[in-house]
């Protein structure tokens, strides 16, 4: 529509001209469209009558002005660079006739193509000079005889490009018999492509004495070139120009302006906060906006949430609340305001809406109060320092085109009273119709332009780019309100219209020929093989008429000897590095040897050796990695299903932002206090007076404990956190009363909870880590917390077992654990069985099992039925001491309801439970076996061997859930650290005969041997 309604007014029509068109149209579609845009337009032009707001009105004020302008009177005047007009243009060439002593206009044509039926090349040409001639004899004005430049001095010392300026796109015209020096054609595979041989013909014109100044780059559409060549011609060190219009809209004055009023007309749109900050006018720095960003992603914060300071706590939902963290929470509130104040501010202003100049005047007072002019300036300087000149022009140009615009407010829109809503809307509107031109950095770049906008000034060598069917010439369909139909019916009642499918291909055509025209000495053109889409791609007819006028012509291909610069030498060494010919044999030695490639190419080399990452210096490594000598089980799982995962959560400590929401660590974390909270207090009343209801309630009161103590109570959060309160709630509930039914037929009894394994914490008692010597004398330690441990006392012994809650349900595997992933209940009971006997005597390990902690699925409406299937949802799984005694101790009944084993009547272990239980030699080779793994993974860390060695198998694939996946560069195919999946009983057989090799050679050795007490 806006384009249209351009068009009609560049046309100059009056309503006299609308009315005779219209008295002529057949009643339909078409009259009632071209009523409607009538309408639209007298509307538009009363809106904008007492201001000079649309600037497509500036030709027509122009001509009406010059009369009274004394500079023009008697001025000799000249008008190049044009092939055709607009009504408004011609209306001004038209005062200029009157005015002036003399006008001469230039137009370029040629003199002896034929007039024939509008189609020729310059067909809009002639109509051109006709109409000024036309305008001429109706004023009064004498036109001379018009003056042909007949000589070609272009083109003297190119033959070919002679032809091609002679005879391009005529009608009959004949192959010339002249060599084809000087024009070159090029296929190129993709645009990439296209623009690297493009850069590799401008660097060998000026490497063989030519001037940046003497080259031209054309292309029809710049934005599929623009990001592609810019990188190439700076690294290729080719100073360049960019003859383009840009809309101010991406400016970040302007963004600033549009996204403050996004927020002071609508709501608190946290992501439009963002933007405004990240515009660099309001002086946040990237860290400040960085550290507000991940607590407002924590915490979801939204909306209304902005107009109050905050109260969450900056490092998560159950994080302790500490000095740091009040400082913290403290400097982000001042950012807060900061950022919302002026904001407030324009937003009372909008509220119950304004006037143009009260709008105009509030966005003024809101740049000066956040500094913004300031900014500007700074940037304008900073750009300047940076030698980024066109950048620093542009910035400055935008501070004075936005006060412009809010001039231009304050006078369009009078006294009438708008919302906040509707002057965005047309501020945006503004500035998307202003764009502005680059100035060039300096006299002597490459200039680059688009076919339609190029301006040439003799260049020696052209480049056109993107010579595709249907793209250059471009054959692109009518677009709007109008078809190409409708055009023509307008254009046969007398509507000056130009821009139909006739006049289009005449157009474009036009610009192919100026293009190749321009060229002094050398022309080339190139296309691409295949489109974006991969699609083949045909050259277009520019091309075409090329090879049939000059047959002589060949087509290039890329080649390799003819690479131009270091950077092109390195993209063949890429292409052929795993080929074994001669060409790549060359390539090899050339970048080894020329400074400019040897340390690249040395990178390549190393990269495609797949050698293991490792650190360069080994003393790093080790100087890092000893400092890492204590370590939880988690740490070790993170190492054996990758070192690379390992390196860089706990060396380089990278952390992923994470939401505040009851996620299943959350989650955990709850259960976990649910269950310290109860159980001790049931032990310690006992547990036969217990009912289901008491638990529940009991169960529910703890949990909203922790949520008062630790999340902040239920004030101000979210419905989707309460939500997942509730059902947390139930979950810890069902956890809990399983829990007391369990440990109520059962000998063995809770004595610990949450015990720190390692150092104690805040006086609080702990066991002493697991200490496993290493072979220089140094030793590595394991701490964590146990989440519960049981003892049950017979005799002098106190059998151990550790049992760890898990959310959701957790499988218990040997082969995992053998292999280092899911230590964590091992190394617990190794401590134990190790260092546990000033707090429980004479250790003897019963048993390490997973507790899952899940709502069951229940299908049965009995309330019995639903307790069986409950429990079997919550039983555990792990490994126990191969003691029927100890499995009674634990189940009384020993039927696999509470434990994974099973006894049969003779009181021996039934079929599947055999793969749930271990000899206490066993579990002595599974505790050597988890000190081996600690102490390879400790001497490994500090030979520096960090490599992406992920663990697969049918239960682990370290890769799929990894956090560092988008840099550490493993691909399918590279090294992997594969894992057969194997039975429990499999797995134990394989640590028996592992061992059998190490007890012979300590009996050859006179030593006693077979005990599997650490003690």
């Amino acid at each position: 529509m806006l384009a249209l309604l351009e068009e009609l007014r560049g046309c100059a029509i009056d309503d006299e001209q609308y009315e005779s068109v219209l008295a002529q149209l057949e009643d339909g579609a078409l009259k009632q469209k071209l009523q409607d845009l009538i309408h639209i337009e007298h509307g538009y032009q009363a809106l904008i009558a007492n201001s000079y707001l649309d600037p497509v009105d500036d030709l027509a004020h122009l001509a009406e002005d010059l009369p009274q302008w004394t500079t023009v009177h008697g001025a000799t005047v000249f008008v190049d660079g044009f092939k055709s007009f607009t009504g408004l243009e011609m209306k001004v060439l038209e005062q200029l006739m009157i005015l002036t002593e003399s006008l001469t206009v230039t137009l370029g044509y040629d003199q002896h193509a034929p007039y024939a039926d509008g189609l020729e090349l310059f067909s809009e040409i002639v109509k051109t000079s006709m109409h000024l001639q036309d305008l001429a004899r109706k004023n009064g004005v004498p036109v001379q005889t018009p003056q042909v430049l007949t000589n070609n001095f272009r083109h003297r010392h190119s033959p070919a490009l002679s032809v091609l300026e002679e005879r391009l796109y005529r009608i009959g015209e004949e192959p010339a018999d002249v060599s084809a020096n000087g024009v070159e054609l090029m296929c190129a595979g993709n645009v990439y492509e296209e623009c690297r041989l493009a850069v590799r013909r401008l660097h060998r014109f000026l490497r063989e004495g030519g001037r940046c100044r003497d080259t031209a780059v054309v292309v029809r559409d710049l934005g599929t070139y623009r990001g592609i060549l810019e990188p190439m011609l700076e690294r290729a060190e080719i100073p360049y120009f960019i003859d383009s219009r840009e809309t101010v809209r991406t400016d970040p004055l302007i963004v600033t302006v549009i996204e403050a009023l996004q927020c002071a007309s609508g709501g608190w749109n946290t992501e439009a906060l963002l933007r405004l900050m990240k515009t660099g006018l309001l002086g946040f720095s990237p860290r400040t906006i960085a550290k507000l960003e991940n607590y407002l992603y924590m915490w979801n914060i939204r909306g209304a949430a902005w107009q109050s300071d905050w109260a969450y706590n900056p490092d998560g939902l159950s994080a302790p609340v500490t000095e740091k963290t009040r400082q913290t929470l403290h400097y982000l509130n001042i950012l807060r305001r900061r950022l919302y104040r002026p904001l407030k501010e324009l937003r009372d202003t909008l509220a119950d809406g304004c006037t143009g100049r009260q709008f105009a005047e509030a966005v003024y007072q809101y740049l000066c109060k956040t500094k913004a002019r300031r900014a500007v300036v700074r940037r304008v300087k900073r750009l300047q320092l940076e030698g980024d000149a066109d950048l620093a022009s542009r910035a400055a140009r935008v501070w004075d085109i936005l006060m412009d615009m809010l001039d231009q407010f304050a006078a369009a829109a009078g006294e009438e009273v708008q919302q906040g809503e509707e002057f965005l809307s047309m501020f945006s509107l503004a500035a998307d119709l202003i764009d502005i031109g680059s100035v060039p950095p300096g006299i002597d770049v490459v200039q680059i332009g688009q076919a339609d906008r190029s301006r040439y000034s003799a260049p020696k060598l052209v480049l056109i780019l993107g010579a595709n069917a249907g793209v250059f010439p471009q054959t692109a369909p009518i677009d709007g309100l109008l078809g190409d139909a409708e055009r023509m019916r307008l254009v046969e009642c007398g509507l000056p219209l130009t821009d139909t499918s006739a006049h289009r291909m005449i157009e474009e055509r036009y610009f192919a020929y100026a293009a190749v025209s321009a060229a002094c000495e050398s022309l080339y053109v190139s296309w691409l093989e295949e489109d974006a889409e991969g699609n083949a791609a045909e050259p277009s007819s520019l091309v075409e008429e090329i090879r049939r006028l000059l047959p002589q012509t060949t087509v290039g291909k890329d080649d390799p000897s003819e690479a131009e610069t270091a950077e092109e030498l390195l993209h063949y060494m890429a292409q052929e590095w795993k080929c074994r010919d001669t060409l790549a044999a060359s390539l090899h030695k050339a970048c080894a040897v020329i400074p400019e490639t040897a340390e690249r190419y040395n990178r390549m080399r190393q990269a495609s050796e797949d050698r293991a990452l490792r650190f360069a210096s080994p003393d790093e490594a080790k100087r890092l990695f000893t400092k890492l000598s204590a370590m939880s089980p988690t740490a070790v799982e993170t190492y054996y299903q990758c070192p690379f995962g390992y390196y860089c959560k706990y060396g380089l400590r990278l952390k992923e932002r994470e939401k505040a929401e009851l996620n299943a660590l959350e989650f955990g974390t709850a259960a976990h206090h649910v269950m310290e909270t109860c159980i001790p207090r049931y032990v310690e009343s006992g547990f036969s007076g217990l009912r289901k209801t008491e638990v529940m309630q009991d169960a529910a009161a703890a949990l909203k404990q922790y949520v008062d103590e630790v999340m902040g109570g239920l004030q101000d959060k979210p419905d989707r956190f309460l939500y997942l309160l509730s059902r947390l709630e139930r979950l810890c509930g069902y956890f809990l009363w399983h829990v007391v039914r369990e440990l109520r037929q059962s000998r063995f009894v809770p004595t610990d909870y949450e015990l720190r394994i390692g150092n104690s914490v805040n006086g609080e008692p702990a066991v002493p880590a697991l200490d496993v010597a290493l072979p220089d004398g140094t030793s590595v330690r394991v701490y964590g917390t146990i989440d519960r441990v049981d003892v049950y006392k017979a005799g002098d012994q106190s059998y151990v077992r550790v049992v760890d809650y898990k959310t959701g349900y957790k499988e218990f595997r040997l082969d995992d654990i053998v292999n280092g992933i899911n230590l964590q209940m091992l190394i617990y009971l190794s401590a134990l069985w190790e260092n546990g006997g000033p707090r429980h005597g004479t250790v003897v390990p019963a048993g390490m099992l997973y507790l899952p902690s899940k709502l069951p699925v229940v299908s049965s409406d009995v309330a019995e039925q639903q307790e069986v299937e409950q429990t079997k949802a919550m039983t555990m799984n792990g490994l126990i001491l191969d003691n029927p005694e100890i499995v009674c101790a634990m189940e009384a009944e020993a039927q696999g309801l509470f434990i994974p084993v099973k006894l049969d009547r003779n009181g021996n272990i039934q079929g599947k439970s055999a793969s749930s239980v271990a000899t206490l030699a066993q579990f002595g080779l599974l505790k050597r076996r988890a000190e081996n793994l600690l102490r390879e993974m400790a001497e490994s860390l500090r030979s520096g061997a960090v490599e992406p060695c992920p663990t697969v198998s049918k239960t682990v694939d370290a890769c799929r859930y990894c956090r560092y996946s988008a840099i550490c560069g493993h691909e399918a195919g590279d090294p992997a650290r594969e894992l057969a999946v194997l039975a429990n009983r499999d797995v134990l057989e394989m640590l028996e005969d592992a061992a059998l090799p190490a007890k012979e050679e300590r009996d050859a050795d006179g030593e006693t041997g077979g005990s599997a007490d650490p003690h």
